[in-house]
């Protein structure tokens, strides 16, 4: 079947189990920013893709979409989705943490207020995390415990 229809659409769209993963916005090896196919509240159906591809109405063009070339972060988080670790500070807490304090702190220094989710572009959001992810590894490497820019940061009440 997939062949008919990358006989009719030209290249499919690839469903990979990392790219599931929320703080995932782009494939490094495609340079391209990954597109949301399907969102529904119940995991059991949101991981299900057999009747989500059933649902759509039009498959995304693979070959349409903007390339872009992958940041530390991107090429950091491929490494470990595929269970390496490497050699920054970030490796030695597990997977969750070490993503989610990238999260957390690049959306406190982008903003004056914490941003909610909702007020933030999946390309805004991944622009915040990769400033967090440099900024978390340079300032390790160069032996400093708290980054100057987190030291710089004004308060907000």
């Amino acid at each position: 079947m997939l062949h008919v229809l990358s006989m009719q659409y030209g290249p499919l769209p690839s469903l990979r189990i990392e790219w599931l993963y929320e703080l995932c916005f782009l494939c490094p090896e495609h340079r391209s920013w990954l597109v949301t196919l399907w969102s529904t509240p119940d995991p059991r159906q949101r991981f299900d893709p057999v009747p989500r591809f059933a649902e759509l109405e039009q498959i995304p063009n693979c070959d349409s979409t903007e390339r872009v070339a992958p940041a530390a972060y991107d090429l950091w988080l491929t490494q470990r989705l595929q269970g390496l670790q490497g050699s920054h500070w970030l490796d030695q807490f597990d997977f969750q943490a070490a993503t989610e304090i990238c999260d957390l702190l690049g959306r406190t220094l982008v903003r004056a207020a914490f941003p909610q989710l909702r007020d933030m572009s999946p390309a805004d959001r991944h622009a915040a995390i990769c400033r967090a992810f440099n900024i978390l590894t340079e300032a390790v490497m160069d032996g400093d415990l708290l980054p100057p820019a987190i030291l710089q940061r004004k308060a907000v009440v």
